[in-house]
């Protein structure tokens, strides 16, 4: 080996040396960044002495990876069911709380037993009237609850699909970065920890399947099998609705179903999109909270279809009982249950009076103050078994179809809740792993010592090179 091979073999050294150098400094430096991924300086020995470069290799597990990025939609979309549906509850309330609906029941009945032992007493008669009238404001506003849970998750949808398009995009001109990146032999590992950046941030809201493509690119398509990117990226479309009503629904095109690249995709859990909180948001908006809107209205038709006929002996066919369908018949159809209203013939704040609960609504004058005949036959009306269907298929009073109200709105919580937990603990145990297989900062060092040596060893050559020539130059003077 001549002296100038001798040289130039350690310069190549030592710029390797540097490289690596810098590449335990990055990897020191984003131990703890998310989607960063451990790099390593490819090497390889050259036919003309010293070593060549070949590029940066980040290590990722894509197995890992690929199970991490389902995790984290199926939590997402569990802590989005969790918390609408925990709200769901809320609503109606859970037995025995002040501001239940079974207690507002309970009061009710409460009420008019104390009005039918003293039907003579005018100030219980009202309480009686005031009872009732919680009672239908308790229902409109369980019902209005609803819908503005329905209303806020397909704003949701709107902002996720917004999302998603935008990361599409940003993903698409990555790809190009990142090939023109490696056709021009640059390291474009930074820009893919950008990239895998955001395609986990994507699959919260979509669970993904990332797919090779040559030069460093990806293509993405759902697990469900929708393709999302390939080159370009695919346009998702979906249209949010200004105001969601009882009777709106994506079966009969008043709410937006989704769209990619303009052909419509299933939005129900087994479709193309299901597993992360896009799924979650439509099966909420469209299944779930449209459950809890019929089971309401259910009620709301039972409660009021007990004081409709052969109750009150001073109706006409055709009247309006005690609680009525913004002044009609209540009849069965969605959104009843924010329909419902107090007959106003017996309500002091409408103009009516509270003599009409003991008389009868359409009585042209107070009767016999202690008769207690038809207040009386109102509380049977009230205990009386009777099928509400899909509250319960077994006749029921009117208390225990409260009951039943509140145990139908509480069972999706408890399995959200259970859900949740199973998917918490699976992203945890996953999360770890994927952090066992980043940055492990010990071996890093011990690595950067090895670095440290070896640029000591190329240095000593050079010395030892140079020091070699100066001799032979005073050996020829």
């Amino acid at each position: 080996m001549t002296l100038s091979t001798a040289l130039t073999t350690a310069l190549t050294g030592l710029n390797a040396s540097a490289r690596d150098a810098a590449t335990v400094s990055s990897n020191l430096a984003n131990a703890l960044t998310e989607g960063y991924a451990p790099r390593s300086l490819n090497r390889a020995s050259s036919q003309f002495g010293g070593v060549n470069l070949n590029g940066v290799t980040r290590h990722i597990d894509a197995a890992l990876l690929q199970d991490l990025r389902g995790a984290s939609a199926g939590l997402a979309g569990a802590e989005t069911k969790q918390n609408m549906l925990s709200r769901l509850q809320s609503l109606v309330g859970t037995p025995g709380e002040a501001n239940a609906l079974t207690t507002a029941v309970d009061q009710f009945e409460s009420n008019l037993i104390d009005a039918a032992n003293r039907p003579d007493l005018e100030l219980r008669l009202q309480t009686a009237v005031q009872a009732a009238g919680t009672l239908v404001t308790r229902l409109n506003s369980a019902s209005d609850g609803v819908q503005a849970l329905r209303q806020e998750a397909d704003h949701a949808i709107a902002r996720e699909v917004e999302g998603l398009n935008r990361a599409l995009g940003q993903v698409a001109e990555l790809n190009r970065d990142i090939t023109a990146a490696q056709l021009q032999k640059r390291d474009a590992s930074a820009l893919m920890d950008q990239r895998q950046a955001l395609i986990d941030q994507m699959s919260e809201t979509l669970p993904l399947r990332q797919m090779p493509r040559p030069n460093g690119a990806v293509a993405l398509m759902s697990t469900g099998g929708s393709l999302l990117l390939d080159g370009t990226a695919r346009a998702l479309s979906f249209t949010p609705s200004p105001a969601v009503a009882a009777h709106m629904t994506q079966a009969n095109g008043l709410l937006s179903g989704l769209q990619i690249n303009g052909t419509p995709v299933r939005t129900d859990p087994t479709g193309k999109i299901g597993g992360g909180r896009l799924a979650a948001l439509f099966d909420l908006r469209d299944s779930q909270l449209a459950s809890a809107q019929t089971q309401l209205d259910a009620y709301a038709l039972d409660l009021a279809s007990r004081f409709q006929s052969g109750v009150d002996p001073t109706l006409a066919p055709g009247d309006a009982g005690l609680f009525t369908e913004t002044g009609m018949v209540a009849s069965a159809g969605a959104g009843l249950a924010s329909r419902l209203r107090l007959n106003p013939l017996v309500d002091p704040n409408q103009g009516g009076a509270a003599w009409h609960l003991r008389d009868g609504l359409a009585a042209a004058s107070p009767g016999e103050t202690g008769d207690a005949t038809l207040l009386n036959a109102m509380l049977d009306r009230l205990n009386a078994a009777s099928t509400a269907s899909p509250l319960s298929s077994a006749a029921q009073s009117h208390r225990d179809h409260a009951g039943s109200l509140a145990a139908l709105f509480a069972a999706p919580n408890v399995t959200a809740s259970n859900n949740h937990s199973y998917h918490d603990f699976r992203h945890a145990a996953l999360q770890e792993a994927a952090l066992a297989e980043g940055v492990d900062s010990d071996a890093e060092l011990q690595r950067l010592m090895l670095v440290e040596q070896a640029y000591a060893a190329n240095a000593r050559i050079i010395e030892t090179v140079d020091q070699m020539l100066q001799t032979l130059m005073r050996i020829g003077t």
